[in-house]
């Protein structure tokens, strides 16, 4: 038994209707699958030839971005070590004044606390002056009282002998 096959070959044609509406000429309202096909293929040959065009532009804004910013970083700290030198300077001189100040009110402070010593001191030898010219000022108010009574007794005395020389002198005669 021998069999023979036959191969019956169907030409297979897939398409898409473009228009629905107006189904005047069936030949243009079908697009086969290799017209789709190749159109297909040609907008993603457009699309990766865009996205390769776009890829190479970003790649080249980036790395020109990236020397701006390395131009710009190189920049920066130059100046910022100038300001921070400079800021280092100011604030020794500020801590060198300010110790020199501090040394200048230590000073000032241990000198006026000595004044006020030499004032309070002065106080207590002007108290005790006043206390003497108060005691002196009553013995001078009593001196004169003592040498009124010492000058009295001395004339009492005068008085007491003239009197007796005279008692003397009237008895001899």
């Amino acid at each position: 038994m021998r069999h023979i096959f036959v191969l019956v070959v169907f030409p297979l044609a897939f398409g898409f209707l473009l228009d629905t509406r107006n189904p005047q000429n069936s030949s243009s309202q079908f697009i086969t699958a290799s017209e789709f096909f190749a159109a297909k293929s040609g907008l993603q040959n457009g699309i990766e030839e865009n996205r390769h065009d776009v890829d190479r532009k970003l790649l080249l804004l980036t790395s020109q971005v990236q020397q701006m910013f390395d131009s710009l970083q190189q920049q920066i700290p130059q100046k910022d070590t100038n300001r921070s030198d400079e800021k280092v300077q100011k604030y020794k001189e500020l801590s060198e004044n300010y110790t020199a100040l501090q040394k200048r009110f230590d000073l000032l402070q241990a000198n006026q606390i000595s004044q006020l010593n030499e004032i309070s001191q002065c106080k207590d030898k002007v108290n005790e002056h006043n206390m003497e010219i108060s005691a002196l000022m009553n013995l001078k108010n009593i001196q004169p009282l003592n040498d009124l009574s010492s000058f009295k007794t001395h004339v009492q005395s005068v008085t007491s002998t003239i009197h007796a020389l005279s008692v003397s002198h009237h008895a001899r005669r």
